[in-house]
């Protein structure tokens, strides 16, 4: 047969044969960086509400919902803590105006007045120990704070000690004129509000004849001669003639009211039953001014130029601004007055100076200045001191008992603050301006190294960082060390159980949490056009009332797309504000959105946590919040608040086909949920990454193994989902592309986690 074609050597045009491109897994995680086209295939461009597990497969986050049912009002919650105090474990909370709380069936309940700042608490021998950032506080039940003290016999252990005085000479005590021998103090400045007991009292005896009968002595208010404390001091016939130091420990018994600071007080000791023959001698030390000596003969004469030969225990404990335990010792830092300091207890929370038991030690060198604190940490029986921006170290305690304790330099150029430095399981994990970083152990601990692992999201460290009020919490059921930035409205999460090799360094994959308090688009609010500025409308109750928000939202939403602050009544679009500008009576949230009532153009517009305070604890993570409520993940649930979906996306980096265009002729989606899941699954081409040029809806089945057991859904959420053979898990696409991204949005979960493990694309080049 003729065939030009054949005649003038012409061939027929043929297509170039199908190609797959496969998306398996994203074990590198979050890249915000750089630029979606410049990441590898196995990073995402967005991870928002998804975490990683250790095959790279995506899996929806967990719920939070409230753990207080009650709020206080108004305050943020910027620390939590649990303790076991006594033998009943409570959860404390410190809100912004630094009050402390305990949890009391829901409701948090206040201890005491305010402290004096941001509080630190840890347990500790069945007590909750309180930094503050000004003298050590503690509770031991949950009816009043009690200030610490320093019970020690080193030199800060004291309210007055002349124990060591030269023995100058003695005054006559209960000699028939002489009844009451004081020395004379004002009790040290602590805190007001504050009390500490006496503990501990000396004076330097003899005696002259054979006086008989008890020497008494008393705390007494210099103001009114009150006594706040008694106890019998000594049998006077068993003294001697050789001055001698005698001492008594008062207990609670003798106490009716503890020492105030900053008053006035006779340390007296009293005997009135022996005569000119038969009395007691108080030794005392020669002074050249200033003397704190003073005899009652019927009222009371000072001496200038005598000092008792005397002591009174305690002393005021140290500053802390956090703290640990460290091999059974309380172990301060953040001491404002000695910033270069780490403290640590004898034992026990009310010992800080007794000589090879309480005391502190300098960062790097004995200076209290050079090398400030930043964070401690305790790991694997070792103690990590971290310094600060302005002098950047990591030292190791060592020493084999506390005389021989130092803490050398380890490490230079890192530094944390406590707020961000935690243990992860083996390593420990801090946060800086610098980046996310860990401290692990090398060669079965033998060695150190630390490593920035958050080079891929730099971009979020720099652009957040807030020294004074980042905050991070190992979750460990998950084995992710959160991140909280005040300013950003995203957690970065990043999974501390995944080291990916990657370019010859180590990656721990990274994914950013929303956190969602309220959806303000649902059948229980209304939008009302307000009376001033153009397209601004306020929430209301459903029924048009106060819709009863407390405080301003941390921030908001509207299409998933950030809302930025701005003012009421000159909003632009997509801005919002907080407060009354209708003359309504209460305080609401204002929007502006220009196209048109939220209520008819089927936006949803979102308020978002922010956390102000994170705790690990029960193997759970807690979440401080600036509404005053406490929230938790909760697996119990699979809806924020119990009734808002969590709301699942990430996009994967931007593919360049070199050369050419292809035309895209499916998608398949590797994903399934036990309870079934209806997904969008979006590809964006072409350098476009806000609107996609084709969706896809994938309605993934029930499984066949799941049992009624496991249906705990709500049956609106469910309505998608129908017979396995109607819901296939590929599409075709026919969309031609020089460049593709694929996405996923609008998940709709049951109860059960969506698992996402790849996208396979099956396409053609156009040119070849």
């Amino acid at each position: 047969m003729f065939s030009l074609g054949k005649t003038l050597g012409l061939t027929a045009n043929r297509q170039a044969p199908y190609s797959t491109f496969s998306f398996t897994g994203w074990p590198l995680g979050l890249n915000t960086a750089i630029q979606s086209f410049e990441i590898a295939k196995k990073e995402l461009a967005e991870a928002i509400n998804i975490k990683i597990n250790s095959g790279g497969q995506l899996e929806t986050r967990p719920a939070i919902n409230k753990h207080t049912s009650t709020a206080i009002t108004g305050k943020a919650i910027k620390f939590i803590a649990r303790c076991p105090i006594g033998a009943t474990n409570y959860e404390l909370l410190v809100d912004e105006d630094d009050k402390l709380y305990y949890i009391n069936s829901g409701t948090p309940t206040q201890i005491g007045s305010a402290l004096e700042d941001e509080a630190y608490i840890f347990p500790y021998k069945g007590a909750a120990v309180i930094c503050d950032g000004s003298y050590l506080k503690y509770i031991d039940g949950v009816s009043s704070i009690k200030m610490a003290y320093d019970d020690g016999t080193g030199t800060n252990g004291y309210q007055f000690n002349n124990s060591d005085g030269a023995d100058s000479g003695s005054t006559a005590l209960g000699n028939g004129t002489n009844t009451r021998l004081a020395y004379k103090f004002t009790s040290q400045a602590w805190d007001a509000g504050y009390t500490i007991p006496p503990t501990t009292a000396t004076f330097k005896l003899s005696k002259t004849g054979s006086p008989t009968g008890n020497a008494t002595l008393y705390i007494r208010k210099t103001a009114d001669g009150s006594s706040i404390a008694s106890k019998t001091f000594i049998d006077v016939s068993t003294l001697t003639t050789t001055a001698t130091e005698y001492s008594i420990s008062f207990v609670a018994a003798d106490i009716s009211s503890q020492m105030s600071p900053s008053i006035g007080y006779y340390c007296s000791l009293e005997y009135s039953g022996g005569d000119g023959s038969n009395y007691v001698k108080v030794h005392y030390t020669t002074v050249s001014t200033s003397g704190h000596s003073s005899v009652y003969a019927g009222s009371w004469t000072d001496s200038s130029v005598q000092d008792p030969i005397a002591s009174l225990r305690p002393g005021r404990p140290p500053k802390a601004k956090f703290g640990v335990v460290w091999k059974n010792r309380p172990i301060l830092g953040g001491d404002p007055d000695n910033p270069g300091y780490i403290w640590y207890g004898n034992l026990t929370y009310l010992d800080w100076s007794t000589a090879n038991g309480g005391g502190n030690v300098g960062l790097v060198d004995s200076d209290s200045n050079n090398f400030p604190v930043g964070g401690i940490e305790a790991v694997f029986g070792d103690l990590f001191v971290f310094g600060k921006q302005s002098q950047p170290c990591i030292a190791k305690l060592t020493g084999s008992s506390p005389s021989d304790y130092s803490l050398p330099l380890l490490l230079q150029q890192v530094w944390s603050t406590h707020k961000t430095l935690k243990g992860v399981v083996n390593d420990l994990w801090y946060t800086s301006e610098d980046g996310v970083g860990a401290l692990t152990g090398v060669e079965i601990y033998g060695d150190l190294r630390t490593t920035l692992i958050s080079d891929p999201v730099d971009d979020r460290i720099k652009d957040y960082w807030n020294t004074s009020n980042t905050i991070a919490a190992y979750y460990p059921r998950d084995g992710q060390y959160w991140v909280v930035f005040p300013s950003y409205h995203r957690v970065l999460v990043v999974n501390s159980k995944i080291a990916v090799s990657y370019l010859g360094a180590i990656r721990y994959p990274s994914t950013e949490y929303e956190l969602y308090r309220a959806d303000y688009t649902t059948d229980d609010y209304k939008w009302t056009i307000g009376s001033a500025g153009t397209n601004e409308y306020y929430l209301q109750t459903a029924a048009g009332g106060d819709p009863s928000i407390s405080v301003a939202p941390d921030a908001l939403t509207i299409d998933n797309e950030l809302m930025t602050e701005g003012t009421i009544g000159s909003l632009e679009d997509h801005q919002w504000a907080f407060g009354d500008n209708n003359g309504l009576g209460y305080n609401s949230v204002y929007i502006k959105d220009d196209s048109g009532d939220p209520d008819t153009t089927g936006v949803t517009v979102r308020s978002l946590i922010i956390p102000t305070s994170l705790a690990s604890y029960d193997g759970n993570i807690y979440i401080g919040a600036s509404d005053g409520f406490v929230y938790k993940v909760d697996t119990s649930v699979y809806k924020d608040i119990d009734v808002l979906q969590i709301n699942p996306r990430f996009k994967t980096a931007y593919i360049e086909m070199p050369f050419v265009h292809a035309n895209i002729a499916q998608v398949q989606l590797f994903a399934h949920s036990l309870n079934g899941a209806s997904v969008d699954l979006n590809i964006y081409r072409d350098g476009f990454s806000l609107t996609p040029a084709k969706t896809i809806a994938f309605n993934l089945p029930i499984s066949d193994s799941a049992v009624l057991g496991d249906m705990d859904m709500d049956l609106g959420d469910a309505d998608f989902s129908i017979s396995g053979s109607q819901n296939p898990i590929w599409e075709r696409t026919n969309l031609n592309a020089r460049t593709f991204q694929i996405g996923m949005d609008d998940v709709i979960i049951t109860d059960k986690a969506l698992f996402v493990s790849g996208v396979l694309l099956k396409y053609r080049k156009l040119e070849f």
